[in-house]
Formats: C-alpha cells, sequence, structure tokens
C-alpha cells in the first residue's frame, strides 16, 4: 500500500508540473489581455479627450479671426458711408476727392477707397488708387458694378471674389450711392494673410474665406485658382459632438491637399461671410500619438517583464518539481524496501535487507548494519550485514581493501554512540561517510547503521533518509517482539471493546463513531436517541447523508479540521429548524473521528430567558430613575396647584384653572405608578376593584392607536358584568399585548372584536387550573381574522421567549405575561386558533369578593402646629412641600440633605416629626437619616416619601413604625398621615445590623 501511495504521489508531482505549467501561461494570457484591453481603453479616452480640446482651441481662434476681420471690414464699410453721406450733401469734387483721400490714409496700407461712374469708370479716386485701378484686368470694374442693383443699396456692402492684380490678389466691397454712382473699397488678401500668420498654426494648418453661400473666397496659405469658388459643406465633413451657436465644428478632408483637418467655421459680424480655420490631424494628435507609443512601449515592456518572470519562476518550480520527483523516487525505494521488511523473519536475513535498502536508497557502493548482543552490552560481541555493490553494477564498487577498512570502522563501538545521523568526508584513504546509532524505545543503544562511498559525497537530504532507514530499521527489529505481544494485544482489545461499549450505553451523552468516508461505524443509545433513528437506519451510512443539513453548518468546518490536523474540538452547534442546541467534542479515533454530544438546548433557552430577565431589570431601573424624578416635578405641580384653588376661592375661573392643573397632574401621577408596576418597581400596590365596562372604554382609543387604521376594533360588553378585583394597570397591559399579537397576525388588516359577559364555571370546568375557585367570572374573549396557528406553534404559544416572528421583532413574552397575570389573578387563559381562521383568546378572571366600600363623607384636612423637619434635595419641591405644611399650621424647618439636618440638630432643634425624600444627596439616605435622628430623639416621629415604592426601604434600616408614602401627595392624604403618626404614642425601634445599615443606604 505505501508502494502505491508513493506512485501515485510521483503522478500527482507529474501531473501538478503540467498544471502549473498551463496555469501560467493562462495568467499571461489573462494578464496580456487585460493589460492590453486598459491601455487600449485609456489610449481611446484620452485620443477623445484630445480631439475636443484641439476643437475648442480651433474655435477660439476662428471666433478671434472672425472678429478681427468683422472689424476690419466694419471700417472699410464706415468709409464706404462716409463716401455716400458727403456725396449726398453736395460738396464739391475737391472736398469729396479730400475726404476720400483722408479715409484711404486712416484705413490699413494697401486699402483702396474709389468712387466709380455707373458704367465703372474710375471718378474719384486717390493716385496710389487710380494707379491699382488701372492695373486690373481691363473692364472687370464695369462688370462689378454691373453686379450691384441699380436702387440705392441698404444694408451691409457687396463683397466679391478676389481680383487679381499686379499688388497681389484683392477683395472688393461695394454700394451703389443715390446718384447712381458706385462706391468701391479694395482690400488687399495680405490684410488677411497677417491674421494667418498670428494665428502660429503648424504648417498643415489652413485659413479660409468664405461668402454668404459658402463659397471659398480666399485661402491662407493659397490655393490653386480652380479652388475659389468650392462649397465647403459639400467635402467630406464629419461634425463634432459639440457645436457652437454660430458656425461649425467638425473635421473636413480638403480637396486641394486631400488633407484631414480639425476645422472651425465661425460667421463674420454683419457681413454675410464666414471664415474658417483648419488644424491637420496629424498635428492636432501629435502629443496623443507620442503618448500612445509611450504607453504601447510601455505595454510591452510590461508584457516582456512579466514573461520573464514568469519563465524564471517556471524554472524555479521545474527544479523543485526535480527535486521533488528525486525525493519521492527516495521515498519508492525506501516503501518498497518496507514493504520486503514485513515479510523477512529471520535476523541475519533483516540485517541484510535494512543494508541493502540503505545502500540503494542512497546511492552509495557500501553499507553495513551492525547490531549488538543486548544481553552483553558492555562486550564487542555484535552481529553484522554487509551489503556492497556487485560486479558491474552502480555505483562503481570499491577496492576490496577499501570495504575491508570500512567494515574495521563501520564496527567500531563507537559507531553507536551518535543517535543522529553523522557525516564525515572522504579522509585517510576512507570515502565520505555517513553513521548513525541504532536505539529500542527504552533508549538503549541497539548498533548502527554506516553507509559509505558517494561519489559526490552525503548531503542534507542524506542525513534526513538515513535517519529514516535507522527508524525503520529499529522499528523492524522490535517488531519481532511486537508480533507476538500483537495477537495478545488484539484478543484483549476485542474484549476492551465490548467493556467499552457497555460503559457508554450507559451514559446519558451521545457518542458516535466515524471512520475515514464519514460512515457511523458505532452510536450508543443516547445518540440514536437524540438522532431519532434505529441502530441499523445509521450504521454503515455517512453522515453527511444521512443529515445533508449539516454540510451547511459549523459542525462540518470542525469534523473535518479534526480530521485533517488529528487535534481535538470543542464547540456548539445550533439547529435553527429545531431549536436545538448541542454541545460536542470531537476528536480523532484510530480510523477516523469520534464524538461525544449533549443537548444543551433546555440550558440555552433558560440563558437566553435570564438575559432577557436581565435586560427587562435594566429597563426597569431606567424607568424608576426617570419616574421618580418626574414625580418630584407632580408633586411640586400638585402642590401649587392646591394652593392655588384655596387662594383663588373668590375666583371661580381661577380656582377652575387652578383644579384643571392639580387634574392633569394627578393623571399623571397615575400615569407614572403604571409605569413604575411595569417596570416592577411597586411591590406594595394592592390591587383594587376595578368595573371592567369601564376599563375597556377608557382603554379604546388607546387600542385603536395600537392596531392601527387598517384593523377595525369592535367592543361588545354583556350586561351585569361582575366587579374585579385586581391591578388595573396589569389588566391593561394584559389587554393591549393581545391586541398587539392580534394586529400582527393580520398585517393586511381584519377585524379585532373584544367581548366581555359573566359566565358561572364549576368545579369540573376548572380541572387543570389550581389557581381558579369555582364562581362567578369575566370573560373576556379577543378574536381576530388572522392567520391563525398551527397545532404545534399552538401548543407553544404560551411558553415564555417562543416566537414566530423574525428575530429582533418580538422577544415572546407577550401571551406569557398574560398567562402570568390570569394565575396571578386566579383566572385562566384559553387558546382556540386554526390556519386561515384566525385566533380566540379566552381571559377569565373571577369576581371581586367583597364589595367596594363607600367612600368617606369630605372631611376638612387636619391641622397642627408641631415643629416639621422637611428634608429634601429639590428645591422646587422643598418649597412648594414647605408651603403646604405651613397653610396646616405647622412650623416648618428646611434642609437640603442629611448632613445639614444632622448639623441642626447639633445647634439644639428639637423637631416633632422627620418628613425625608428616601433618595438625598450627601451620602446618608432619608431611612438612614432617620435612624441616626431616632438615635438622638427617640420620640421622633418619621414620615418618608419616595419617587420610588421601595420594597421593605424602611424596615431594611429597623425602622419598624415609619410610614413610607409614594409622592406626589395632596395636601389632605399629606395632614392625614401627619396627624396620624403626631397623635399616635412614640414606637420603641430597633436597630439592626451593620450589613442591614448598609443595605438601607439608597
Amino acid at each position: 500500500m505505501t508502494h502505491k501511495r508513493v506512485a501515485r504521489r510521483a503522478a500527482s508531482l507529474g501531473r501538478s508540473a503540467i498544471l502549473s505549467r498551463r496555469l501560467g501561461l493562462a495568467a499571461l494570457g489573462v494578464t496580456t489581455l487585460l493589460l492590453t484591453g486598459g491601455v487600449t481603453l485609456s489610449l481611446a479616452m484620452d485620443r477623445v479627450a484630445t480631439e475636443r480640446q484641439v476643437m475648442r482651441e480651433i474655435g477660439v481662434m476662428a471666433d478671434n479671426v472672425a472678429a478681427q476681420a468683422g472689424a476690419l471690414l466694419g471700417g472699410l464699410d464706415q468709409a464706404l458711408l462716409t463716401l455716400a453721406q458727403l456725396e449726398a450733401a453736395g460738396l464739391p469734387r475737391g472736398v469729396v476727392a479730400a475726404a476720400l483721400a483722408t479715409q484711404e490714409g486712416t484705413l490699413p496700407n494697401g486699402v483702396v477707397l474709389a468712387l466709380l461712374q455707373p458704367d465703372g469708370l474710375p471718378d474719384i479716386a486717390t493716385e496710389s488708387g487710380r494707379r491699382r485701378l488701372v492695373d486690373l484686368e481691363h473692364g472687370i470694374l464695369a462688370r462689378v458694378a454691373a453686379s450691384l442693383p441699380t436702387e440705392t443699396q441698404a444694408g451691409p456692402p457687396m463683397l466679391d471674389g478676389p481680383l487679381h492684380s499686379a499688388f497681389g490678389d484683392l477683395l472688393t466691397m461695394i454700394r451703389r450711392l443715390p446718384d447712381g454712382r458706385v462706391a468701391l473699397a479694395l482690400l488687399p488678401l495680405r490684410l488677411l494673410e497677417n491674421f494667418f500668420n498670428r494665428l502660429n498654426l503648424p504648417p498643415g494648418g489652413s485659413m479660409v474665406l468664405l461668402d454668404h453661400d459658402n463659397h471659398l473666397m480666399a485661402r491662407m496659405p493659397p490655393g490653386p485658382p480652380e479652388a475659389i469658388g468650392l462649397n465647403i459643406l459639400e467635402l467630406p465633413r464629419q461634425a463634432a459632438r459639440e457645436q457652437p451657436e454660430q458656425g461649425w465644428n467638425g473635421r473636413v478632408v480638403s480637396p486641394i491637399d486631400q488633407m484631414n483637418r480639425f476645422t472651425a467655421m465661425r460667421p463674420v459680424p454683419d457681413h454675410g461671410i464666414s471664415v474658417a480655420v483648419g488644424l491637420s490631424g496629424s498635428d492636432a494628435l501629435a502629443q496623443w500619438a507620442r503618448r500612445a507609443w509611450l504607453g504601447g512601449g510601455l505595454t510591452v515592456l510590461a508584457l516582456a517583464t512579466a514573461g520573464l518572470g514568469l519563465l524564471l519562476v517556471g524554472r524555479e518550480a521545474r527544479r523543485r518539481l526535480r527535486a521533488q520527483a528525486e525525493a519521492t523516487a527516495r521515498l519508492e525505494r525506501l516503501a518498497r524496501g518496507s514493504a520486503g521488511i514485513a515479510a523477512v523473519s529471520e535476523l541475519p536475513a533483516l540485517l541484510g535487507h535494512i543494508g541493502r535498502l540503505a545502500r540503494e536508497a542512497l546511492s552509495a557502493p557500501y553499507a553495513c548494519v551492525t547490531l549488538r548482543d543486548s544481553e552483553q552490552q558492555g562486550s564487542s560481541a555484535s552481529q553484522r550485514a554487509i551489503s556492497v555493490t556487485p560486479a558491474g553494477g552502480t555505483p562503481t564498487p570499491l577496492a576490496p581493501a577499501v570495504t575491508a577498512a570500512l567494515e574495521a570502522w563501520a564496527t567500531d563501538p563507537a559507531r553507536a554512540a551518535d543517535a543522529l545521523p553523522r557525516l564525515w568526508p572522504a579522509e585517510g584513504g576512507l570515502p565520505a561517510r555517513a553513521c548513525i546509532g541504532l536505539r529500542d524505545e527504552q533508549g538503549r543503544v541497539l548498533g548502527a547503521l554506516a553507509v559509505a562511498g558517494h561519489p559526490a559525497g552525503f548531503l542534507p537530504d542524506d542525513e534526513a533518509m538515513l535517519a529514516q532507514l535507522a527508524r525503520l530499521a529499529e522499528i523492524a527489529i522490535r517488531n519481532r517482539g511486537l508480533i507476538a505481544a500483537a495477537h495478545r494485544a488484539a484478543e484483549e482489545a476485542s474484549t476492551a471493546r465490548e467493556r467499552v461499549e457497555r460503559l457508554l450505553e450507559a451514559v446519558s451523552d451521545g457518542f458516535v463513531a466515524l471512520d475515514a468516508g464519514w460512515c457511523f461505524t458505532y452510536a450508543n443509545a443516547a445518540a440514536l436517541r437524540m438522532m431519532g433513528h434505529a441502530r441499523e437506519d445509521v450504521i454503515g451510512r455517512s453522515i453527511w447523508a444521512l443529515f445533508p443539513e449539516l454540510i451547511g453548518l459549523e459542525i462540518f468546518e470542525h469534523l473535518q479540521a479534526v480530521a485533517s490536523r488529528g487535534h481535538e474540538r470543542h464547540f456548539e452547534q445550533s439547529l435553527e429548524a429545531d431549536q436545538r442546541w448541542f454541545e460536542a467534542h470531537a476528536f480523532p479515533a484510530a480510523d477516523g473521528v469520534a464524538m461525544f454530544f449533549r443537548d444543551v438546548s433546555e440550558a440555552r433557552r433558560a440563558q437566553h430567558r435570564m438575559q432577557q430577565g436581565q435586560r427587562m431589570e435594566t429597563v426597569g431601573r431606567l424607568t424608576g430613575s426617570v419616574a421618580h424624578d418626574f414625580n418630584n416635578l407632580l408633586a411640586v405641580i400638585t402642590g401649587n396647584a392646591e394652593m392655588l384653588e384655596e387662594d383663588l376661592a373668590h375666583d371661580p375661573g381661577g380656582r377652575h384653572s387652578a383644579w384643571l392643573i392639580r387634574d392633569a397632574a394627578e393623571r399623571g401621577t397615575a400615569l407614572v405608578r403604571h409605569l413604575l408596576a411595569f417596570a416592577g418597581h411597586q411591590p406594595r400596590l394592592k390591587p383594587e376593584e376595578v368595573a371592567p365596562e369601564l376599563l375597556l372604554d377608557n382603554m379604546m382609543p388607546l387600542l385603536r392607536r395600537a392596531v392601527g387604521q387598517k384593523v377595525q376594533v369592535n367592543l361588545v360588553l354583556g350586561s351585569g358584568l361582575p366587579r374585579l378585583q385586581l391591578m388595573a394597570g396589569q389588566a391593561e397591559n394584559a389587554i393591549l399585548n393581545l391586541a398587539v399579537n392580534a394586529r400582527d397576525a393580520m398585517p393586511d388588516g381584519g377585524v379585532l372584536t373584544l367581548a366581555a359577559e359573566a359566565v358561572t364555571l364549576e368545579e369540573d370546568a376548572l380541572e387543570g387550573f389550581p389557581e381558579a375557585r369555582p364562581g362567578c367570572f369575566l370573560r373576556l374573549t379577543v378574536s381576530d381574522t388572522g392567520f391563525g396557528m398551527a397545532p404545534d406553534v399552538l401548543k407553544r404559544a404560551t411558553e415564555p421567549f417562543f416566537s414566530t416572528k423574525e428575530k429582533g421583532q418580538g422577544a415572546g413574552l407577550g401571551l406569557a405575561s398574560v398567562l402570568s397575570f390570569a394565575r396571578q389573578n386566579g383566572g385562566l387563559l384559553r387558546l382556540d386558533s386554526l390556519p386561515g381562521q384566525g385566533t380566540r383568546v379566552l381571559l377569565l378572571l373571577p369576581e371581586a369578593e367583597a364589595p367596594a366600600a363607600a367612600p368617606a363623607a369630605f372631611l376638612p384636612p387636619p391641622r397642627g402646629d408641631e415643629r416639621v423637619l422637611l428634608v429634601e434635595d429639590e428645591p422646587a419641591l422643598r418649597h412648594s412641600t414647605a408651603a403646604q405644611l405651613t397653610r396646616l399650621g405647622y412650623e416648618v424647618v428646611t434642609a437640603e440633605g442629611g448632613p445639614q439636618a444632622l448639623a441642626m440638630l447639633d445647634e439644639g432643634l428639637q423637631p416633632n416629626l422627620l418628613l425625608a425624600d428616601v433618595i438625598l444627596p450627601g451620602g446618608i439616605s432619608g431611612p438612614r437619616l432617620a435612624v441616626m435622628m431616632r438615635k438622638r430623639l427617640p420620640e421622633l416621629r418619621v414620615l418618608l416619601v419616595s419617587g420610588y415604592a421601595l420594597p421593605d426601604a424602611a424596615m431594611d434600616v429597623g425602622l419598624e413604625d415609619v410610614t413610607l408614602l409614594p409622592k406626589p401627595l395632596d395636601a389632605s392624604t399629606l395632614a392625614f398621615h401627619l396627624r396620624r403618626l403626631l397623635d399616635a404614642p412614640a414606637a420603641p425601634f430597633r436597630l439592626q445590623s451593620a450589613e442591614s445599615h448598609a443595605r438601607g443606604l439608597v
């Protein structure tokens, strides 16, 4: 089997080499495509940007040329208009001639102004102008004059194509005068050449002048005469994406030089002609071309570098593969030799086989195995086996003399002293040598294994191979004595397996054993029970085939890691579908993986419940703190409102306003008490008699807001509803929970019905509900038209933290809290639901045992004149409470905290009663202050108030006769309790231990 594995590894290395080369070529190809594509795309985008920039620059040039040409032609037109005005004024010819000469002198050099007769003959002109006119082609002026209309010309003058003269080509501007004569201006084209030269265009640039029909009038640099009159819009052209408001941008192929130019054409203002500026494509894209060549060169360089790197990597990979192939060949030889060792039973033959294997594995001509007598460790008695290359073999055999010298060296007892391989170079007539000592399992010397004669000497890799051969030899020698022991151990192992299986069947944790193919080889009874399968359905089947849902979970990774790395793993796994959690311990086994596991679902649910409880406790504490501060504010409002009512006794309007303030504060106080009751800060609240019809009717606005507009809420009240003895706030919370659950079951809207009626239940109807007693009950039915619940969901609906909502959408405490409320009040809760038919919840609450007492007649608050020490840290509340006490006739002394109150006692203050808040600054709470003051004044009465209703706050510090009242207090309640305490005899007090005092500090 080892030989086959080595052969498979060699084949795998060959395939890996081929795959590596293919992957390298594929990587180079992909890199080439990506790099080439990226550079090409970048150059294309750069070219587009360059063309846009060129068009913008040429457009600016064309705008400048058009503006300059317009200014020049405008000056000429103004000169012609001036001549027309002088002629119309009837001035003498001499005056007109002088004005013409003056106008011509103000114009650029070479411009000619003249007045022509209707037949085209010169009439008035300067001497230089006549010379230029005479030089023109005969009859050309007559044709120019004849081209004008006979009537007086209005608007811009007429421009005509160039005229040829000895002074250069001229453009004509003519205008008909009222008397029929013609005003003429000749414009040398060299003036336009000056515009062209100032543009500093490259050699391939050009500028043309077009008439109103876009026919070519002039070109710079000059072109062939036949080009004059050519329509530029009929030439091959391509418009640019961005076009100006006036004119045209694009590329035009010139028929003159067949050059493709970036061209911008702009009209000359007020003259009906246009100018066009062109720049050859090669000049415009010269910089881009250089960048393209640079990018292409860099790309080729990068590809060449990548190819060179890949070549170097391939060479290194081939070198390593060759080294691995050599190592594999050695391992193959070692594997073949180790397979032969198992078939050898005689010691001499075994030693000879080991020597031959060492010689072949290390390519050495000489090998020697020496085995010392284990009974004579101090003697030189030994057995040896020498293996040498046969005649004509490879490597070349050693000379007999050298072989004899090596035998003396190899059998030296000193050779066995080294437990690690040791190398010797060729010296003293002996070739290169390598030797390692052999040891038994106790570390005692067995002998030595030596090889010699490698032509190139031995390398570090040879040391590793020699160490492996030595280990193999040690194992083979030891195995001779272990074979018999192995047979005995196999029998004992069979017996031990039976005992282990009996133990595993008795444990409560599940245990499974998996082989190398992940098939079950064993599963105890607990594992089968938790998996829900019989033994015959499990053994021999793959765990992943039996439980395919585990493949995507963490258990798959953990078991794979245990199998591949051989390390133990302790982990937890949750199954969301079944709401189950398992704790597992997996470890490597002889033929695969073994695993203990246990179901910890209940423990995790308990932990989750504890965490939810802790969060609820935190919310409760925060709620209590906010309610405490709010109670202080309400106490100030209530106290001042009562005093305002008294002060405004003769002002009905003002007294009513004060009553409204006090009523709002009292309603706020009720809300705060409900908030404290929800937060668990009012354990002393007692149930009260509640009229269910009033409770439900008052809750209807809240319920309609809670369920939203899509849900219709109906309330049906029966007659003769029984009175209930319970906490109204808890009842409201329970009803609100039921309504919210119904709303969530109707996401698209529906009908929510609350029906209340009186029913009488006997003992048989209350079977299974020990909290309930027979009698009259209020049956509140809350029904919806939602999607209902399946039987398995209905069965668990009242379990704490069970919820079918998405994670984070609900804590699963709604129905659980309603069930708890029903049981606490001696009632019961029943659910009825089917999928698609809605849900009906029946909440049955028992009738109150005794009717409510009749309200006492109104009595004025009792008054007094005793001294009251008021300790309150809130200034506003301290002021209003002091004012209330003063109105009741008491002498009031105030203090901000405990230290100030004790300082007043030190100064001789003798109060009759201490009125203090439970929570005070300064490190001394109200209960603690009461203890400290009553140690000095045993007759002192104590009245404590608090925004919290702290459980047993006074008893915790040893004051058994202390009255604790909730904030805020109205004047009547405060006066009643003051008189009750002051009129009663002083009761003894008992100071508890220091630990109890510490608990009393709030």
